[in-house]
């Protein structure tokens, strides 16, 4: 049925009828729950919601528990996430769940040891989304405040392979998170955020700055480090 016809349905009902209809969407499911509320009630929190959405992360990434754990299920939290996002529009919320998928990822590997380059980059590229919406919050430093203490803890255990610990040591120290994203990613795609060299290049352009010069030398640094630890140095 298309939305014309639907719709042409919906101007029919009766008030009580369309309030029964909207109870029954209501009841389906919790994202239907916490989307009401956002539309109906936007200054309110869904905490009920928001955590069953912590529960399937942590599920789906990394529960501890005294058997072998699986692999961590990054497209099933990731659409947890975008799914909780879309149903509230609760930046907090969305931010908290954001970073609850790195930090299972991180106790993870800090767990079973270094893992492989897609995992790490799944941690990396969801570390950067999470500092790319605090930044463009109007109160970045207010919600940076309500998880400072849980990425100061990550970067204390951050001794880790595949260039992710670099990453975490550069990128999670104190209130830089609000300013920038380090230049160290030696695997991304894109130009680098602080000078805007292209992150596979293997030299600099003439005339290139001192900062450029310093993000190259990083980027090659962790290059030669992931190369050798994959020879067993």
């Amino acid at each position: 049925m298309s939305w014309t016809e639907i719709n042409k349905q919906l101007q029919e009902l009766s008030s009580e009828q369309f309030i029964e209809l909207l109870k029954g969407l209501h009841d389906l499911s919790a994202q239907n729950k916490a989307w009401l509320s956002t539309k109906l009630l936007p200054i309110t929190q869904d905490s009920k919601y928001l955590e069953e959405c912590r529960r399937k992360i942590i599920q789906y990434v990394y529960k501890e528990s005294s058997g072998i754990p699986h692999m961590p299920r990054f497209r099933e939290a990731k659409k947890v996430i975008s799914e909780y996002r879309k149903s509230t529009s609760d930046l907090r919320g969305t931010l908290d769940l954001m970073l609850v998928y790195v930090e299972r990822g991180h106790a993870f590997t800090n767990d079973f040891g270094d893992i492989d380059e897609p995992f790490y980059d799944a941690l990396i590229n969801m570390l950067e989304r999470f500092a790319v919406e605090l930044r463009r919050s109007p109160a970045k430093y207010e919600l940076y405040e309500l998880f400072r203490l849980r990425l100061i803890a990550m970067r204390k255990t951050s001794d880790i392979g595949w260039g992710y610990g670099d990453f975490i040591q550069e990128t999670v120290d104190e209130r830089d998170i609000l300013s920038k994203m380090n230049c160290y990613s030696p695997q991304r795609k894109r130009n680098c955020p602080l000078c805007s060299t292209h992150l596979h290049s293997p030299a600099l352009a003439p005339g290139a700055s001192v900062r450029q010069a310093i993000c190259l030398a990083n980027r090659v640094s962790g290059m030669l480090r992931k190369n050798l630890w994959g020879l067993g140095w």
